[in-house]
């Protein structure tokens, strides 16, 4: 089973209770920001290396 059919499967499970469909809810945001804040500083540090600095320079990025 894929990612997305698990979680559907899950989701759509009798057995789950509201409460822990909250939690499913609450990690899957987490997850997802975590993988958009790694993808993101990816971006950054490619754009650090291609700019020819060293270390990270945020004056042009906004920082959440």
């Amino acid at each position: 089973m894929r990612y997305e059919e698990l979680t559907k499967f899950a989701w759509n499970s009798p057995a789950l209770n509201l409460l822990e469909k909250d939690v499913m809810r609450i990690l899957f945001d987490t997850y997802t920001i975590k993988k958009s804040q790694e993808f993101f500083i990816c971006l950054l540090r490619r754009e650090d290396r291609h700019s020819g600095q060293r270390g990270a320079s945020n004056k042009n990025y906004l920082i959440i």
